[in-house]
């Protein structure tokens, strides 16, 4: 549902609204304070409880937001590169596979947790309790469904999976869901085995560029994408207001 008195400037989210147990709107950008306070009344009088939206750090709507109550739990960074042809799969003892689809998605859980460690859900408190949890056990349960990724990569010692990427392609583009390798396992290259691993897929695939979308706050993995050749293509606050 898209409100159609304030030049669209919020929507209904249907997904959200049912995952969370009440009404959960986005506000669209750019609007005006004249557009804010429309939409603000309509939001109110359709039952609109919580809304997000995202704003360039800085920017006038985002002042007009945070005077309404809103707060920046996360600030998004978008990272992106060219595929090239000649990117090969490193070679480590760790084995690296594609999860079979359909499988039991609960050996990821962890991973997918981890993933989102930094995530604005886990990072506003007001969110009710197990917000995040839910949400990211969702994501990963849906991915190996084959429902919001077209792949998901593992990498394992042999029992246990240390690491993971989902991915799918949108154009000639792979974007990148989920992507986390446990605590235990970091600094022996299986990052670096993933994201190769995932490029080799948009090759196969008919790719050009590969992208992910992260969290500023968690400048582990900002330094290990930039390390890797990626450039940022967007940086924008995500604020969390209550109607």
């Amino acid at each position: 549902m898209r409100s159609a008195n304030n030049n669209n400037i919020w929507k209904k989210l249907e997904w959200d609204s049912s995952f969370f147990g009440f009404d959960i709107a986005l506000i669209s950008m750019p609007f005006s304070a004249e557009q804010l306070e429309a939409a603000w009344v309509e939001m109110e009088q359709q039952g609109i409880r919580f809304a997000y939206a995202f704003c360039t750090p800085g920017a006038l709507e985002e002042r007009m937001l945070i005077a309404k109550g809103a707060r920046i739990p996360a600030t998004r960074v978008d990272f992106r590169k060219d595929i090239l042809p000649t990117t090969e799969i490193l070679h480590t003892p760790f084995h690296l596979l594609e999860y079979p689809m359909g499988e039991d998605y609960e050996p990821l859980v962890t991973l997918a947790l981890q993933s989102g460690i930094y995530s604005r859900f886990r990072m506003d408190s007001k969110l009710p309790t197990n917000t995040f949890e839910r949400m990211y056990t969702e994501w990963i349960k849906k991915a190996v469904a084959g429902e919001i990724a077209d792949v998901v990569l593992v990498v394992s010692d042999g029992n246990t999976p240390a690491g993971m990427i989902t991915l799918s392609k949108k154009n000639q583009m792979v974007k990148i869901g989920l992507f986390a390798v446990l605590h235990i396992y970091r600094r022996q290259g299986l990052g670096t085995l993933l994201l190769s691993a995932a490029e080799q897929w948009g090759i196969k695939n008919g790719c050009k560029t590969i992208e992910v979308t992260g969290q500023m706050q968690n400048r582990e993995a900002c330094r290990f994408y930039e390390s890797s050749g990626m450039e940022i293509t967007l940086l924008q606050n995500a604020l969390h207001v209550w109607i």
